[in-house]
């Protein structure tokens, strides 16, 4: 889905597991699986950090004009469009 490998994904969640963000759950309809739901500590730190991301975004904007940002955009996208 956002390109990681198996192992990659797995080494990233057991990470968040001991560190309390995400606890895993068997799914019912599939026991091969496991879901993944956010605690209480998770919440806390996506929404401290959701609020960082935002205030960053706005510090960022205000610092280019529309023109200037959609160029920063266009040269962006062509670069991740060779990474891919």
């Amino acid at each position: 889905m956002y390109g990681l490998d198996k192992s990659t994904l797995s080494v990233a969640v057991k990470r968040l597991v001991n560190r309390g963000l995400v606890a895993p759950r068997k799914l019912r309809d599939d026991r091969r699986f496991h879901g993944l739901s956010l605690t209480t500590d998770g919440e806390t730190v996506l929404t401290a950090v959701t609020t960082v991301i935002a205030d960053q975004e706005r510090r960022m904007e205000a610092a280019l004009s529309a023109g200037e940002r959609e160029i920063l955009m266009t040269a962006l996208r062509r670069i991740a469009g060779t990474l891919t």
